[in-house]
């Protein structure tokens, strides 16, 4: 098979033709930090974390939708995409709740890995914009906490383009956008079937099983893999068990 030769950080890489640079330094274990992107769905560009140096281009490039090309050299940690990088984080969390200490989602938090990664340190900006606390919504399944949400758009994305249901949209503008229901109303109310998948592309802890809540940080909890037993198809699944018994399935 034909393949690509490509540079990343002075290293030269072969590759298959058609695939992107994230893709490509995914596979030869060089990180490069992303918010909005997940395997499952068509690459969406939106977070600008993943920006990488291209020889040539006028600007930093998203590598999760920058394809690559023979003879592409790429640096990943330029000093330029650094303090880029650093700086798009730094507006992502200048309406962010800083209560990561009880957060259900510390431990499992990618915002708060990238953050980490980036020696993130106190509040370089901070939004007066308030966006609300818990949508309380009557469904029992899933808990929604808008101001954690980071509008990457994943759990818009699997919904339409997983599951096809087209339950949530986006709704509002700048720091009052959301994620929305039709009309505003219950998810037990749409065409939504509960069935998470928004739950499991959710970057931070804006979206969360309501049934998990309380019972342990996703690292306290053990996993047993097992075998879906709703149809013929056999899914592979993970149920977390605590000291209670069973805390939720994905």
């Amino acid at each position: 098979m034909e393949t690509v030769k490509l540079t990343i950080n002075d290293k030269t890489y072969e590759a298959e033709p058609g695939k992107t640079i994230l893709e490509v330094a995914s596979e030869n274990d060089i990180w490069i930090p992303t918010l909005c992107y997940d395997k499952r769905l068509d690459p969406y560009g939106g977070c600008r974390m993943c920006l990488v140096e291209v020889k040539g281009a006028r600007q930093l490039l998203p590598s999760c939708i920058s394809r690559i090309n023979d003879g592409m050299v790429v640096n990943t940690e330029s000093e330029n995409v650094r303090r880029t990088r650093k700086g798009v984080l730094e507006y992502i969390l200048s309406d962010h709740p800083l209560d990561c200490m009880t957060c259900e989602a510390t431990g499992c938090c990618e915002l708060q890995d990238v953050a980490y990664s980036m020696d993130i340190k106190g509040e370089r900006f901070r939004s007066e914009e308030k966006r609300g606390g818990e949508l309380h919504d009557r469904n029992k399944l899933i808990y929604r906490e808008t101001p954690k949400c980071i509008r990457c758009g994943r759990c818009v994305r699997i919904c339409d383009e997983v599951t096809q249901e087209h339950a949530i949209e986006f709704g509002g503008r700048g720091f009052q956008m959301w994620v929305a229901t039709p009309f505003g109303e219950s998810l037990l109310d749409g065409p939504c079937v509960l069935c998470g998948q928004c739950v499991s592309a959710c970057p931070t802890g804006a979206l969360y099983e309501k049934q998990a809540m309380g019972r342990g940080r996703p690292y306290q909890v053990k996993k047993v893999r097992s075998t879906c037993g709703y149809c013929s198809v056999g899914c592979q699944i993970d149920i977390h068990v605590d000291h209670k018994g069973i805390n939720k399935i994905t």
